[in-house]
């Protein structure tokens, strides 16, 4: 994921691709990656990235 933001661009999609990748990694690295992915801004970046992907014109489940 963090690959592939990193060349995506810096329209909606990219925007949103690197704002869950952030937040995907924090949670990956933390001691319980499961409770540490259930919070607000990795909620929040699932629904953008959908959003934005929706847009786009490739539906995402995120």
């Amino acid at each position: 994921m963090t690959e592939l933001a990193g060349t995506a661009g810096d329209g909606k999609a990219a925007t949103a691709l690197k704002e869950f990748g952030a937040e995907a990694g924090k949670a990956g690295s933390a001691a319980d990656p499961g409770t540490a992915a259930d919070n607000p801004a990795m909620e929040k970046a699932g629904k953008d990235i959908n959003a934005a992907c929706r847009t786009a014109g490739a539906p995402t489940t995120f």
